[in-house]
């Protein structure tokens, strides 16, 4: 006989998955020779937002679709900031060092940015619909 419960991976442990997943691949972006990882971790991290176990328990199936809206939204105003920063960087020169590693490594950050932004959404749009 089986008593043990079987794990259900929840949206909100999508979006903790997501947040951790996406914090820690900025950290690998600051050492040298962990780029690939650091891909692959945001990936995963934006992956377990789209995946999830289907249960007969789940009530909220189109919860993530709801918050990519803003998170994109977000995502945008991040990108173009970090746009403008490097224009401005490139043309007086301030802060070289800052520009080049943004320079160098910015599919990493912006998959990292975005598991954060689409986690960080998620959790307030998954509080706004516990509230109602």
């Amino acid at each position: 006989m089986n008593t043990k419960k079987p794990f259900v991976f929840n949206y909100r442990m999508m979006i903790i998955t997501a947040l951790v997943s996406g914090v820690m691949s900025i950290g690998f972006q600051l050492f040298e020779g962990f780029e690939g990882v650091s891909l692959l971790l945001a990936a995963a991290g934006i992956g377990s937002l789209f995946g999830g176990t289907k249960g007969k328990d789940n009530q909220e199936p189109h919860l993530p679709e709801k918050s990519f809206k803003t998170a994109f939204e977000w995502l945008l105003l991040i990108m173009m900031a970090a746009m403008v920063f490097l224009m401005t960087s490139n043309g007086f020169r301030v802060f070289p060092k800052a520009n080049d590693f943004l320079s160098t490594h910015w599919p990493g950050l912006v998959l990292s940015v975005m598991c954060i932004v689409l986690a960080i959404s998620g959790l307030r749009n998954n509080s706004q619909t516990q509230n109602i």
